[in-house]
């Protein structure tokens, strides 16, 4: 029987397991970020609603009204801080109106501009918004008043 002698320890496995590791790493984060740009290029614009109840998704209808206008139409919506301190439901369904709104800003050709007002108390815009007939709901016993509600007018405040 021929000894043959036992190969001799590679002392440098570990160190290139671990470089391997790191480099793998690197690779994977630096193909992370090259995928989010390529994707931000090619898709801007494109939206996807994946919502249950398709809340952010325009009907072919609504598209043909947006492209169809003819003057340009402000579209204020009056959403008092105030008001939606207290009321939490209130701020989620804001944030779905901005939303909705500016979709339709985009679609419109520049046809509808959008404005976000937060009439405070004793200001122009609470003014404003009590001269549109919006109805303020009472917040607390001092009197101060809240507002969320939605003012469209066409160039000549019609």
């Amino acid at each position: 029987m021929t000894d043959t002698p036992a190969p001799a320890p590679n002392r440098n496995e570990p160190a290139n397991r671990a470089t391997l590791v790191v480099a793998s790493i690197a690779l994977a984060i630096v193909l992370f970020f090259c995928v989010n740009l390529l994707t931000s290029t090619l898709f801007r614009g494109q939206r996807v609603d994946l919502t249950e109840q398709r809340l952010y998704t325009v009907t072919d209808s609504t598209r043909g009204v947006l492209a169809g206008l003819t003057e340009p139409i402000t579209l204020s919506f009056y959403a008092s801080s105030n008001f939606l301190d207290v009321s939490p439901g209130a701020r989620v369904l804001a944030d779905q109106i901005s939303e909705l709104l500016g979709t339709y800003a985009r679609l419109s050709n520049g046809m509808i501009r959008v404005e976000r007002i937060d009439p405070t108390p004793f200001s122009v815009a609470e003014d404003r918004a009590v001269s549109y007939q919006l109805r303020g709901q009472l917040l607390n016993e001092a009197g101060e008043r809240g507002y969320f509600g939605l003012v469209g007018t066409n160039g000549i405040d019609g």
